[in-house]
């Protein structure tokens, strides 16, 4: 019903405002699973600015978790995708120092692409790029 172009707008805002509810605290746990997870991606790209607000606050916590898993990683592409500028620059702020790590993960290594040409700013692109020369670097580049 959410995903369908003849149901109007209120009632999808309503089926949306339905899910986030129901999910609340338990959206960052329940989006490694294929259908919650095609959920979530079709109640972020559909719903409105508060909506998608609320429910990137419900994700904030599990970031990392969810860039490793192999059906958490499409909802992040989602709120990258479709998230405003503020919501991509706290997922690159979260997401930033593990980006080598994600690199080297099948899943995460698309959000850290996705992340790097749309999400993240001048800044945290070259925090992601000196974190990619090792610790080594990252101590002796001042002195």
């Amino acid at each position: 019903q959410l995903r369908s172009a003849k149901t109007p707008a209120d009632t999808k805002a309503k089926l949306i405002d339905e899910v986030i509810s129901t999910l609340d605290a338990r959206l960052a746990d329940v989006c490694t699973k294929h259908d919650v997870a095609r959920v979530a991606q079709s109640c972020f790209r559909l719903g409105s600015e508060s909506q998608r607000d609320a429910l990137v606050q419900r994700l904030q916590p599990r970031l990392l978790d969810l860039a490793r898993s192999h059906y958490g990683h499409f909802v992040l592409l989602a709120v990258l995708r479709h998230g405003s500028k503020a919501q991509r620059a706290r997922m690159a702020a979260e997401l930033a120092p593990y980006a080598v790590d994600l690199c080297a993960h099948r899943d995460g290594s698309e959000v850290v692409d996705l992340l790097w040409t749309q999400g993240a700013s001048a800044e945290q692109r070259r925090l992601m790029y000196v974190s990619l020369w090792g610790k080594e670097f990252r101590l002796f580049k001042d002195a």
